[in-house]
């Protein structure tokens, strides 16, 4: 891994860690519970996405790239907005990040090909 992936996923894993610290002095137990679980359900998304991408087993996989930054940002902005400051902006751009997100996901499903055969196979 290069100091840039490290770095990455190190300032991710603050980022969400940060959160979830507000939110636990905030919040009462059940809103908590099912913030976490949309945070662990990102987690297993940014990984899995992460190993295609470094693995470059896929033509686009920088489209997988790009859909797992704008649900990070669409599940940032739902968890501010609708726990610590209700703005009308950041609905907005809750909507922008989610519609981006689902439609990079499908058009890296639709046009994603094998760049070689041998690393599946292995």
């Amino acid at each position: 891994m290069s100091v840039s992936v490290i770095l990455s996923l190190g300032l991710v894993v603050y980022l969400i860690f940060s959160l979830l610290k507000v939110l636990s002095l905030e919040l009462t137990n059940a809103p908590l519970i099912l913030t976490s679980l949309a945070t662990i359900g990102f987690i297993i998304y940014f990984i899995s996405a992460g190993i295609i991408y470094l693995k470059s087993m896929y033509n686009n996989a920088v489209v997988l790239l790009i859909s797992v930054i704008a649900y990070f940002f669409q599940l940032i902005f739902s968890i501010i907005n609708e726990f610590i400051y209700f703005e009308r902006i950041l609905t907005a751009l809750i909507i922008v990040c989610h519609i981006g997100s689902i439609y990079l996901l499908m058009k890296f499903l639709l046009e994603a090909t094998i760049i070689d055969h041998k690393i599946i196979e292995n």
